[in-house]
């Protein structure tokens, strides 16, 4: 059978009427599962390492004491470059236009 001469209009609607059908009576079954969400893996050595290592460097990239360290030591070099090191000499020698 050519796919020009079926007529896909009439195999859409009883295809529909089975389903509803279907519904109706309760044939149709439970809804797909499409997984389990995480998966299960075997226990490899190597792999929990892997996870280990992640999970620690995720969770002390995230953490606040990372974040307050963090803001403390931008503060303490923007304090560095402001007060210790000072502005640029006066005396010619800075070619840069806010000299």
């Amino acid at each position: 059978m050519n796919d020009d001469d079926y007529d896909w209009d009439s195999a859409w609607k009883t295809f529909d009427k089975q389903t509803k059908a279907k519904r109706k009576t309760g044939q149709a079954g439970p809804a797909p599962r499409y997984g389990r969400g995480i998966p299960k893996y075997e226990s490899d050595p190597v792999r929990d390492q892997i996870r280990r290592d992640e999970n620690l460097i995720l969770n002390a990239w995230t953490s606040t004491k990372f974040t307050t360290n963090g803001l403390i030591g931008v503060a303490l070099l923007l304090f560095f470059f402001v007060v210790v090191i000072g502005p640029p000499p006066s005396d010619g020698r800075c070619t840069l236009p806010w000299c």
